[in-house]
Formats: C-alpha cells, sequence, structure tokens
C-alpha cells in the first residue's frame, strides 16, 4: 500500500488543501524516525522528516512537480501582508472551498473568473483606498489567490498533493511571483493596470463604433 493512500482520500476535489492539512501525519506514516546523517545540511528534524517524506512519494508517483506560476517559490511570508489582508484572504480562501464544493468544477471555473474580474476593477477604480484590505497590493493578492485556485483546477492529482504537501498556497502568506501574474492578467503594477485597462476600453469603443449603422436584416430570414 502506498504511503499516500494511508490517508482517507477528501470527498470533495480540494485535494491540494487536504494534503496540506494532514501533511503531518503523511510524514508520520512514510519516514522512519531516525536523524540526518553527519555533514548533511542542519535543518529541523521534522523538516528533514518531510524533505525525505516528499523524495519518498516523487519516487513511488504518488507526487509530481507542478508549475504554479504566480506563486513565489520563497518560502518567506510577503512582506506587504498585513494582519488584516491574512484573515481577509483566509475569508476568501475559506470561501473558495465552499463554492467548489457547493458549485461543482466548471461552475467555480466561472465563479472564479468573474470574482477576479470584480477586484481588478476595484483595483483600477480605487487604488488608494484608506481601507487596508482594499488597497491596491491587497487586491492583487486576493486576486493571486483566485488565480491559483483556477490553475489548479487544471492539475493533475498528483501535482496537487504535492501542493499541498508544500503547503504553496498564496492564501498562507506566500508573495506573488509578478512575471506569472502579468502573464496570467496582462499588469502587475497601477500604471500597468490603468494602460491596460484604457487599451482594453478604447478597443471596445472602436468595436462599438464600427458595428454602428451595419445593416440588420430582416429577422425573418
Amino acid at each position: 500500500m502506498s504511503y499516500a493512500r494511508t490517508l482517507l482520500q477528501p470527498a470533495d476535489v480540494q485535494i491540494a488543501r487536504y494534503y496540506y492539512n494532514n501533511r503531518d501525519r503523511l510524514v508520520s506514516s512514510s519516514t522512519p524516525a531516525r536523524r540526518p546523517k553527519s555533514g548533511q545540511r542542519k535543518t529541523g528534524r521534522s523538516e528533514w522528516m518531510r524533505g525525505q517524506a516528499r523524495k519518498d512519494l516523487m519516487k513511488l508517483g504518488e507526487f509530481a512537480e507542478y508549475d504554479l506560476s504566480v506563486v513565489s517559490r520563497r518560502t518567506v511570508p510577503d512582506p506587504h501582508r498585513t494582519t488584516a489582508m491574512e484573515a481577509n484572504e483566509l475569508r476568501l480562501w475559506d470561501k473558495c472551498a465552499a463554492c467548489h464544493r457547493e458549485l461543482g468544477t466548471i461552475a467555480y471555473r466561472y465563479y472564479l473568473t468573474k470574482r477576479i474580474e470584480r477586484y481588478e476593477t476595484r483595483a483600477y477604480l480605487d487604488p488608494n483606498s484608506d481601507d487596508e484590505t482594499g488597497s491596491f497590493v491587497a487586491l492583487r493578492r486576493l486576486i493571486a489567490i483566485l488565480l491559483q485556485e483556477r490553475m489548479m483546477l487544471d492539475m493533475e492529482e498528483a501535482e496537487l498533493k504535492a501542493v499541498g504537501f508544500d503547503g504553496m498556497f498564496i492564501a498562507l502568506g506566500r508573495g506573488v511571483r509578478v512575471t506569472g501574474f502579468k502573464e496570467e492578467m496582462g499588469w502587475s503594477t497601477e500604471g500597468e493596470l490603468r494602460a491596460y485597462r484604457e487599451a482594453n476600453d478604447k478597443t471596445a469603443r472602436s468595436e462599438a463604433g464600427s458595428s454602428e449603422g451595419l445593416p440588420v436584416g430582416d429577422p425573418n430570414e
């Protein structure tokens, strides 16, 4: 029996979150209680055991390497994240899990897209909000959380397990990888967002203007 299957499988599709919540149990069931050999990097016992378990599970094919382009690989928490932002992000993260269970994957993907659009509009219209949870940086982090959720909908189960085991979640404090965010959204700074939205608005007006005066045709034909 594989190590990962010693855990009960989640009833919903939030596999990554499930493996994050249960990774200590997974480590204890998969790694013998031994200390690092002399000369190895001096890390804490639990960190060393987690690394060994990850290697074992990779070899078994239970885990797979993944690419989450919007999430920073650095384990240091985002220094711009305040206590209020943290609480707000965790509320959003919990709501995402509930919506995923309730809506199913197809409708959940649509929900994520529409919510991303709403946060982008807020960041564009009021980037200097006095409310720290509504600041440009805070809203960009919320968008990144939703982008990560949407990306994970297209990942394989083994990849999702590894994401959870690694704790690779923006909602838990990881930083936003600017290059990946910009690839997904078309902007990353306030100035880039203004230029992006103004260009889109100009295109929309141009398309609307070009359609005026065109013959509609007989609807009965």
